[in-house]
């Protein structure tokens, strides 16, 4: 796992423990946080839940990522 993996992982985390858990992260609020596009997040998120590090699930107006 490289650096931007971890700090993504990390502020997914972190997030979510700022909300009690009830709330996920979208993906243009970590593209804004760390200031990279979107095709430099993606395939990062896409590594991250094809390892089940995260899970991604449909809110009322995007998607929302979750730690498990």
């Amino acid at each position: 796992m490289n650096e931007l993996e971890l700090n993504v992982l990390l502020f997914i985390q972190s997030n979510q423990k700022k909300n009690g858990n009830k709330c996920g992260t979208t993906l243009m609020e970590i593209c804004s946080d760390f200031g990279e596009d979107l095709d430099v997040i993606k395939p990062i998120l896409n590594k991250l839940n094809s390892d089940k590090k995260i899970t991604v699930r449909q809110g009322l107006n995007t998607k929302l990522i979750f730690i498990p």
